[in-house]
């Protein structure tokens, strides 16, 4: 009663409560004799748990603020959804085989539930909403004993092991689905610093930031593999995984057809974070024609290339039932941005044949609604985080784009911003949302200036269907001037100066919309009566961010 209160009560974040654990048994009869995996998790739990605590900082805080700080700098998803709920402090069901099925010897009854208990345990592993911890890790000397004895020398060797975690990999997030074995990166060791009096709880909410490599969520959520059509596992199973009773395999193999029958009716598959490339996008390629009733597909925050890019056209392009793909923060361009020696440095070399093969799906779709096709390089241009570019531009991916939109006859949501486009494609992309029944349109970094907040203006006011609109980074107060220049002749010194009549502009269309609700202006260097103007245009918006 208690659990279902509490699952009620987290509503979309119930899958929270309940973590299966894959691992690989070390003995016949006894899977963790000298508690290895025991160590292992209880660490990784507490860490969900939120109970490591900041040992020096702790005790600063209580000097300074007379009491003791308890709450983790990035606690998990788990932490927040309790805090969130006032439900107190968190807590999670473990499913560990060995603990949760009856096991041998059994007796009457407990036969009887065995196998269906075996079966059951998909849900565990395989829903889209629980969490899988992967503890792929074994003691040394293990892979000896078990190759003089013939067995599975590695977790992914072991049949069973193989087919969890193909299970685990189908449908789930990343963040859902991690592999404690990579913990030994700087998440695990910055949490493990906490017992030093060095830092906090690092298991880490499920969203990007700068921490990324201090936290379990981001490490421990990479190396996973697309989820493997039936026969492949079969033919796997058959030929290259082991199992310590060779019965297994036909039983093995029926569970994962079966739950593979089941995902494979799902709306929506969520791959993001995961560092996939173009090998994975073509493994998962050859994988989605079997979702029959697939309406969304996140792909974003990966490293999807050309290849990649191709790949996924190719399924869109069949599809009958996809209406959003997210392919944002991946390199469809083929440039991208690394740091090295001190400094953001372009890596790859520019290809437009992704991107043309994204495009020639848009236009032929007739089922795709949105598309995120934000910060992609698209134009062979990067930003690093200091806002310095680097690169050739070139419009020919984004022209591209720009026809493929003007085609459709679906697309309602596009977002090209962070792609540095430039002003003269932003311009051409408004003319072409003009002829089209948009409701969402992203045109965030694309240089607008004041002039083009005059165009966007005049879209913005003449549109009956459009919802929302991120103009983010796009210089609409002003214009930035060269002041000075070095011995070579290069740029060294540049002014801003202000000029309102393009932000004044919006908000006229801001009193006058008929359809908008939400609209991102951030970083677009307003001076305070053209902001002020702004939010007193767009008091009636539902959300209207400055």
């Amino acid at each position: 009663a208690e659990l279902r209160r509490v699952a009620l009560a987290l509503g979309d974040d119930f899958g929270l409560l309940f973590v299966a654990l894959s691992y690989r048994w070390l003995e016949k009869g006894n899977p963790d004799p000298q508690g290895f995996h025991l160590a292992i998790i209880a660490r990784v739990a507490a860490l969900y748990l939120g109970l490591l605590g900041n040992k020096m900082e702790d005790q600063i805080r209580t000097t300074i603020f007379g009491k003791l700080k308890t709450r983790p700098d990035h606690p998990s998803d788990l932490y927040q959804a309790f805090e969130a709920k006032g439900l107190g402090p968190p807590d999670f069901a473990l499913f560990w085989d060995y603990g949760s099925l009856f096991q041998q010897p059994r007796v009457g009854a407990e036969n009887d539930l065995f196998l269906p208990g075996l079966k059951a345990s998909n849900i565990w592993y395989g829903h889209a909403h629980t969490v899988c911890w992967i503890q792929s890790e074994l003691p040394k000397g293990f892979a000896k004993r078990m190759k003089e004895q013939g067995l599975a020398e590695t977790y992914d060797e072991s049949g069973w092991c193989f087919v969890e975690a193909a299970i685990s990999a189908a449908v789930k997030r990343g963040a859902r689905r991690l592999d404690l074995a990579l913990r030994w990166g700087l998440a695990y060791d910055w949490s493990k610093k906490g017992d030093e009096g060095w830092h906090e709880n690092f298991y880490g909410p499920d969203k990007p930031s700068m921490i990324e490599q201090m936290r379990l969520t981001a490490v421990c959520a990479r190396g996973r593999l697309p989820p493997p059509l039936p026969e492949e596992v079969d033919r796997l199973l058959r030929t290259e995984k082991k199992f310590t009773a060779s019965s297994d395999v036909d039983t093995v193999s029926e569970l994962y057809r079966a739950f593979f029958e089941n995902v494979a009716l799902s709306a929506s598959l969520g791959f993001r974070l995961l560092k996939w490339g173009d090998v994975e996008a073509q493994q998962l390629g050859l994988v989605l024609p079997r979702f029959a009733k697939l309406q969304s597909l996140d792909l974003s925050e990966n490293n999807l290339g050309a290849a990649g890019a191709k790949a996924v056209a190719s399924f869109v392009i069949v599809s009958g039932s996809l209406t959003q793909v997210d392919l944002s923060g991946n390199r469809l361009g083929g440039v991208w941005t690394e740091f090295e020696y001190g400094k953001f440095v372009q890596k790859g070399s520019y290809l437009a044949e992704g991107i043309k093969a994204i495009s020639e799906a848009i236009a032929v779709s007739g089922s795709l609604t949105q598309i995120d096709l934000s910060n992609n390089a698209m134009c062979g241009v990067t930003t690093d985080r200091f806002r310095y570019t680097s690169g050739i531009y070139t419009s020919e991916g984004i022209k591209a784009i720009s026809k493929a939109i003007s085609v459709s006859g679906s697309l309602t949501s596009v977002d090209v911003g962070m792609n540095n486009i430039g002003k003269d494609m932003a311009l051409e992309l408004i003319s072409v949302f003009t002829q089209k029944q948009m409701t969402f349109v992203g045109l965030e970094g694309c240089d607008l200036g004041p002039d083009g907040a005059k165009v966007a203006a005049e879209y913005i006011s003449d549109s009956g269907s459009l919802t929302q609109i991120n103009l983010s980074s796009n210089l609409l107060g002003g214009y930035v001037v060269v002041d000075g220049y070095d011995r070579y002749g290069d740029v060294n010194k540049t002014k801003f100066v202000a000029d309102t009549q393009g932000i004044l502009a919006i908000a006229d269309a801001l009193r006058v919309s008929r359809s908008l609700t939400t609209v991102n202006l951030t970083f677009n260097q307003c001076k305070k009566s053209a902001e002020a103007a702004l939010r007193e245009a767009g008091a009636h918006l539902k959300e209207l961010r400055l």
